[in-house]
């Protein structure tokens, strides 16, 4: 079976199927679900991120805490901090670039407990002025260069 780049794989485990193999487990591809590995922006290209350590803080309702950004792109970034946030949730991500404070409206698109107290978390970037936009991806082509 030739596979495109452009196809979605997924492994399937087929050992709870009524199948006549004597093998306990199998897995096979299968091209019909859903399941993508890369993100790609609205235009179709995928987006590009730098590991970094940026200054930054998120805020929510009325509660600030300061985080350290460790992932940025063009379209979200992830750091970890010790607020308790959930999936959906929209914040503000206010970070620091060429010594001008940038806040982004942002969505929790991912919550990873690192431990009892931190969170590893991921946000896409919702509303973003045009100005912000460009200073982020000024920041990212330049850490990539």
């Amino acid at each position: 079976m030739a596979v495109d780049s452009t196809d979605r794989l997924a492994l399937v485990n087929t050992a709870d199927a009524a199948d006549t193999d004597p093998a306990p487990e199998r897995f096979v591809r299968r091209l019909d679900v859903d399941a993508p590995t890369d993100r790609y922006e609205p235009g179709g290209r995928p987006a590009k991120a730098v590991a970094t350590r940026l200054d930054a803080y998120i805020k929510v309702g009325t509660r600030h805490e300061r985080v350290v950004i460790d992932r940025l792109s063009t379209r979200g970034a992830r750091f970890t901090g010790t607020l308790t946030l959930s999936p959906g949730q929209q914040v503000e991500l206010g970070l620091t670039l060429d010594a001008a404070t940038i806040a982004v409206r942002s969505e929790v698109v991912r919550v990873h407990a690192l431990d009892l107290l931190t969170d590893e978390i991921a946000v896409h970037f919702v509303e973003a002025p045009e100005r912000a936009v460009s200073r982020i991806e000024a920041f990212v082509a330049a850490q990539l260069a």
